[in-house]
């Protein structure tokens, strides 16, 4: 995504290990930034509400997707605090949060503004974008009890109130 803060590009990023047994678990997101697409600088790792920016934290942070509005940097990530679990779905329990963040902070900012989901249900790989005056935030999500995934939407005109699709 593109900062106009500091006119940069960012990319937020799983960071597994590749040489970890579990690279699925205690994973942080990792940033990086370029001026011009080419070049790329590794910024750390995210804090969330002031906890991590380090690889191997006390939670798994997966697969963010990003976008700003108003001002604000918003990010929807599949969150697991259970780190070291692989009992259930996808090692334990996930889900979707919303962190936000100032422009001028994108990589140690982030607080959290909800959760999208609950653990009635893992959900991964959020996407999000703005079309035509709605965001429309996707998700890869399995219910407990049902075997296969889904494709889930959600809708919002403010980033506040979201509606189920």
């Amino acid at each position: 995504m593109f900062n106009p803060h500091d006119s940069l590009w960012y990319i937020y990023y799983t960071a597994r290990r590749a040489t970890k047994s579990n690279t699925s678990v205690r994973t942080p997101i990792g940033v990086i930034s370029s001026k011009d697409l080419i070049h790329w600088q590794f910024r750390g790792y995210c804090k969330f509400d002031g906890i991590g920016g380090t690889p191997d934290g006390a939670a798994t942070f997966w697969a963010p997707g990003i976008t700003s509005y108003k001002g604000r940097l918003h990010m929807f990530v599949t969150w697991k605090p259970d780190t070291t679990s692989i009992r259930g779905f996808w090692g334990g329990p996930t889900i979707l949060r919303h962190y936000e963040a100032s422009p001028d902070d994108p990589v140690t900012g982030w607080t959290l503004a909800g959760a999208m989901t609950d653990t009635t249900m893992a959900a991964l790989d959020p996407t999000v974008y703005k079309i035509d005056g709605w965001f429309h935030l996707w998700f890869k999500a399995k219910k407990k009890g049902v075997p296969q995934y889904g494709l889930f939407l959600m809708v919002s005109k403010d980033m506040v109130h979201w509606e189920d699709k």
